[in-house]
């Protein structure tokens, strides 16, 4: 029983240590990317900064940053997790019988080609949400800029249906494409 809550509290110590240090990795990266970035739109030529939009660069830095930077926490974290389950549970199922690694072996396989389905069907999802999203910012960038015309022209009434209607598209995709992952 002693020995039992050793390893408890030792794999709780190792989850606590895995998510901090997780997190500390995560963060950084985000930091630099962002760093990166903002140094590459300061240092466009007006003709590159044109092929964007303004909501489409806020978005880049912000939003897509935030992505990739919770997409390196859970490859840390589920690499370092992912490894040590695999080598503990292959073991255990080894040692309990050796022909259970046909088990593993067909396994394999199917968890591959589930994840590459659930990714073939949600990217094209992802892509329209990161449209909507750019809409969202680039209407917000256009109301902050001008938010002395629009009260000076009493629009504030337009301008906030102009934005509830970007914002309703983007919470919109984003639920449709929530569903449709936990469909798949």
């Amino acid at each position: 029983g002693i020995r039992m809550l050793l390893i408890v509290l030792a794999g709780g110590l190792f989850g606590i240590l895995c998510a901090a240090m997780t997190n500390i990795c995560g963060l950084s990266y985000g930091n630099e990317v962002r760093k990166a970035c903002f140094s590459r739109i300061m240092g466009m030529s007006f003709e590159q900064t044109d092929s964007f939009t303004t909501g489409s660069l806020i978005t880049r830095v912000t939003n897509d940053v935030s992505q990739v930077q919770r997409l390196v926490m859970s490859v840390v974290r589920g690499l370092i997790r992912s490894s040590m389950f695999l080598i503990a549970g292959t073991f255990t199922l080894l040692s309990l019988n050796v022909h259970f690694n046909i088990v593993v072996a067909c396994a394999f396989p199917l968890v591959i080609l589930d994840i590459v389905f659930i990714l073939w069907k949600t990217n094209p999802l992802f892509t329209i949400l990161q449209k909507r999203i750019d809409r969202m910012n680039t209407v917000i960038g256009e109301n902050i800029s001008g938010a002395r015309v629009v009260r000076a022209f009493i629009q504030e009434d337009t301008e906030t249906g102009r934005f509830n209607e970007a914002n309703g598209t983007s919470v919109k995709s984003a639920l449709e494409k929530s569903a449709h992952s936990i469909a798949s």
